[in-house]
């Protein structure tokens, strides 16, 4: 654990309001796994964003930002430093002229509606993907053979960081009744398709050249499949579940064993799509 000193936080405090220590992160991601975070900052605004990261830059402070939680494993012993999340003043949708202005913490459901409402195409096919339009910008969130950063045509981050802050999505206009139909179709395969309402961080492996990781894993014989409190979805092979008191090691080992399991038999080694974060157990 990193101890920060006294003065330190005090400084922080002057900047944020809201500010926690030792937060579990298993309240802050989809997976509701995590251990804690020595500091939890939620940054309302960029300027107060701009000065917590600079004091702990200059303080040699590790900081890590936490988007909206979905497609993250934190590891059992958490988050050393701050995870910093962005609050309501990164929220903003706005609609311009070819498509919407997006706040980085705006929920890419929301986005996706706003887009519906105002009749702009082009992001049907995110209906359904959680998390923030920030953290879906910087995996570059696909579905269906879409990708969502090709539709930015311009991104501005911190200055100085690879932080989003806010982003212009460019989209074309159609009739709002055709952009339902299509949001309806996208949604209701993925909801007959993947467990949508389970603890999950989403598809956990890439899928590798020509083939799906999930139909490798499936044909594995690996649905079903449990390490402790986790387990391989009997809907779709490339989601682990959290049943409710699953740890990160539960995933990470049962991860282990769908990777050398199909590379037995496929001769491919899946790799992870999740990001894996926090400290290790040594």
């Amino acid at each position: 654990m990193v101890t920060l000193r006294k003065a330190l936080l005090d400084k922080i405090r002057k900047i944020i309001d809201s500010i926690k220590l030792n937060e579990p992160m298993s309240k802050h991601t989809s997976f509701g796994i995590g251990g804690p975070a020595d500091v939890f900052a939620v940054a309302e605004d960029e300027e107060s964003l701009k000065r917590l990261t600079q004091i702990l830059e200059d303080n040699g402070i590790d900081y890590f930002l936490l988007g909206g939680g979905t497609n993250i494993l934190v590891n059992d012993k958490g988050i050393r430093g701050v995870a910093i999340r962005l609050g309501r003043g990164f929220e903003k949708v706005e609609r311009v002229e070819n498509g919407l202005a997006v706040g980085a913490a705006a929920k890419l459901v929301k986005v996706v509606d706003k887009a519906q409402r105002e009749g702009l195409s082009g992001l049907e096919f995110a209906s359904g993907i959680p998390g923030t339009t920030g953290g879906a910008l910087m995996v570059n969130a696909s579905a269906f053979g879409h990708l969502i950063r090709p539709l930015a045509r311009r991104i501005r981050r911190l200055k100085g960081s690879k932080i989003i802050l806010e982003a212009e999505l460019e989209l074309r206009r159609e009739d709002p009744s055709v952009i339902v139909s299509k949001m309806r179709e996208y949604f209701e395969y993925k909801r007959e398709t993947q467990p949508l309402f389970l603890k999950s961080a989403g598809c956990v492996f890439r899928n590798p050249p020509n083939r799906f990781a999930g139909q490798l894993i499936q044909e594995a014989g690996l649905k079903g499949e449990r390490v402790g409190g986790a387990y391989v979805s009997f809907k779709h092979a490339n989601f682990i579940i959290n049943r409710g008191d699953a740890k990160a090691t539960d995933v990470l080992n049962l991860m282990e064993l769908i990777q050398e399991k199909v590379k037995g038999l496929f001769g491919i080694l899946l790799e992870p799509e999740i990001n894996i974060i926090g400290e290790t157990f040594p």
